[in-house]
């Protein structure tokens, strides 16, 4: 199901990359998620160029990168209720409280 995100024994290589830098960015802002998300753009972008198919493991692998989408594009553009977004916002919010403490 999209947001609910796997055990990190289940990550996909690419996954573990990416959550390894979105560690490093958190660890960097102290825990302060929105700080992390204002940074996180282009590095975002760099993962998107040159990792292959990383979209495939954003909304369920990787937190941080499906929280900054949440934020940037909104419920409408996933075709979410409202309750369905915040649902999703909270999973990717706890998710990357678990992740990357």
């Amino acid at each position: 199901m999209q947001y609910e995100f796997v055990d990190p024994s289940e990550w996909d290589e690419r996954s573990v990359f990416a959550n390894m830098v979105c560690k490093l960015l958190m660890q960097k802002h102290n825990g302060i998620i929105d700080k992390a998300l204002e940074e996180l753009g282009p590095i975002y972008d760099a993962f998107e160029e040159h990792v292959r198919n990383v979209y495939e493991l954003i909304n369920n692998e990787i937190p941080l990168f499906c929280l900054y989408d949440l934020k940037r594009w909104g419920a409408d553009n996933f075709s979410l209720t409202t309750e369905e977004y915040d649902e999703a916002i909270t999973q990717a919010t706890k998710a990357c409280y678990e992740y990357y403490k």
